[in-house]
């Protein structure tokens, strides 16, 4: 039969449950200059943070920008102590002297997330440009 008017309740979520860590980086797009001696990369992390967590970081893709020639390629596990909700890494940019027209980009990207947590998925990748220093007289 029936009733009119009763309402089915789902059972009683307690408030305190937390929110699965999620990491990310800070932007999607960073430039550098050449001269730089490197790309300071900030990863996020948000939600539950009483736990710790790691995640890959890793260079993933020449666009432009050529590993050994304009950068130096980087592959580590990134771990987050409890309570740590930012990281930075460091991408060795290599000056060189050749003036170039178009700046050199590169992917940047975050995978293997481990020990719970996430990885963002719309702030997972992020397009490293560098700006050229050289000028047009080589």
């Amino acid at each position: 039969p029936t009733h009119i008017g009763q309402t089915r309740t789902s059972p009683d979520v307690p408030s305190e449950e937390k929110i699965p860590a999620m990491v990310g980086f800070s932007e999607q797009v960073l430039d550098v200059p050449e001269n730089a001696g490197s790309a300071h990369i900030y990863i996020k992390r948000t939600g539950d943070l009483s736990k710790e967590s790691s995640v890959r970081c890793h260079t993933s893709m020449d666009v432009s920008a050529v590993a050994g020639k304009d950068y130096e390629a980087y592959d580590e596990i990134v771990v987050f102590a409890p309570e740590e909700d930012f990281k930075v890494i460091e991408i060795k940019i290599i000056d060189d002297t050749k003036a170039e027209k178009e700046k050199e980009t590169f992917k940047v990207e975050l995978d293997q997330p481990a020990t719970a947590c996430q990885v963002d998925a719309k702030m997972k990748e992020m397009l490293v440009r560098i700006i050229d220093d050289d000028g047009d007289s080589g």
